[in-house]
């Protein structure tokens, strides 16, 4: 996967009780989709690592789709989606993604030297704004 080991353990404490969370409340049907939606994201991020963005794009908005308030899902499409150079389209995710957990904005710098965002200061200021 394109992000395997890239978060720090802060952020996969808070992914994993996000996750926790959500099966807490869910029963067996939406369960199912969650695991969909995670094969989609598997799916999304075997596209990133072959450069096939636009079908990556595709995969992440039927992840999205299918767990529709997992946030992790939701940020992850938007660092694609800045990837893909399509920040106007990842504003708006950012911004909800911020709103309903500020801890994810502690991310985006990191993932810099990763390679998985810009070292482009505007865009990079942009998303913080949000």
């Amino acid at each position: 996967m394109w992000r395997t080991g890239l978060m720090p353990l802060a952020i996969a404490l808070l992914v994993a009780s996000t996750a926790v969370a959500d099966a807490n409340m869910i029963g067996p049907r939406r369960l199912l989709d969650l695991t969909r939606a995670y094969r989609y994201i598997d799916q999304g991020d075997e596209l990133v690592a072959a450069s096939k963005l636009e079908d990556a794009d595709k995969a992440y908005a039927k992840a999205a789709e299918l767990a529709p308030g997992n946030l992790e899902i939701q940020f992850w499409h938007a660092v694609l989606l800045v990837t893909a150079k399509q920040v106007d389209q990842a504003l708006p995710i950012f911004k909800q993604v911020f709103a309903d957990n500020n801890a994810w904005r502690m991310l985006v710098p990191r993932l810099v030297p990763s390679g998985l965002l810009p070292d482009d200061k505007e865009v990079l200021a942009t998303i913080l704004a949000q």
